[in-house]
């Protein structure tokens, strides 16, 4: 049986995580919404029913992340998927760093100037 205080910090940490989840989707959805206003008055009039008529971006507007390991369609991303496109992200960058690296030390030790 956990302690008291492990029962806390599990606590703690699911709150805080819950917190950041709400904040990221509020986030997302106002940024959406911003799109969806700029889309509209792009074409003629608003789209979307504003944070007041509770309404949702078009289609043809909406943040979205691609990682380079797969496409992935859900209703709505939250923020855990976000941290791993953005760890996915951050590896990718290293490989392409390191891959780089490793292409300039052999031209240099081929005498090809970079």
């Amino acid at each position: 049986m956990a302690s008291s205080c492990e029962q806390a910090a599990e606590a703690r940490d699911a709150l805080a995580q819950a917190l950041y989840e709400l904040l990221f989707m509020r986030l997302v959805d106002t940024t959406n919404l911003a799109l969806a206003s700029v889309v509209g008055d792009a074409v003629g009039g608003a789209a979307g029913g504003g944070a007041a008529g509770g309404g949702a971006a078009p289609p043809s507007s909406f943040v979205g992340l691609l990682d380079i390991f797969g496409m992935e369609t859900f209703e709505r991303n939250g923020y855990e998927q976000l941290l791993i496109n953005f760890a996915n992200e951050k590896l990718q960058a290293l490989f392409v760093s390191e891959a780089v690296e490793l292409v300039r030390a052999e031209f240099v030790s081929e005498g090809v100037r970079v």
